[in-house]
């Protein structure tokens, strides 16, 4: 298992988050978190809380339906750029029925990882950042997408 990815798990149970039947929406909740870090390219701290947000949504997405761990999806990065190309990729496979994860997960995650050694931090101290910020968060799970309770 990867840094934090049972804690994760546990969390995503307890918020009913891995019962959810399309993982399609949680894909786009993952490209959404990336987005994110992207905007905040500039900005350390932002930076890290939306790479380790995008992260736990993959540890979520990866748990919908399977018992795989992240760990044995991971390969080797081509390019950052293409993140979001492989993300939207995944989805518009899985939208025409076809199921390319474990591949299209591991490499997501692969560029997550390298975009934080990028930026001189690590994949381990974004999740650290991310799971420190939900870890305490309540809400509830809506037609498979979580949506936490107003702060």
């Amino acid at each position: 298992m990867l840094h934090k990815e049972q804690d994760i798990l546990d969390w995503a149970r307890e918020r009913q988050i891995l019962d959810a039947t399309d993982p399609a929406k949680q894909i786009i909740y993952s490209v959404c978190e990336f987005m994110e870090a992207l905007i905040n390219w500039g900005n350390k701290a932002e930076l890290e809380d939306a790479i380790g947000d995008t992260f736990v949504t993959l540890v979520c997405v990866a748990n919908i339906g399977t018992d795989k761990s992240l760990a044995e999806c991971k390969q080797i990065s081509r390019t950052v750029k293409s993140l979001a190309r492989d993300a939207w990729r995944y989805l518009d496979d899985y939208l025409k029925g076809r199921d390319t994860f474990p591949e299209s997960v591991g490499t997501l995650v692969t560029h997550l990882d390298l975009i934080a050694r990028q930026h001189s931090t690590t994949l381990e101290r974004c999740v650290d950042v991310a799971y420190g910020n939900i870890s305490g968060r309540s809400g509830i799970t809506v037609d498979g997408v979580f949506r936490k309770d107003e702060e």
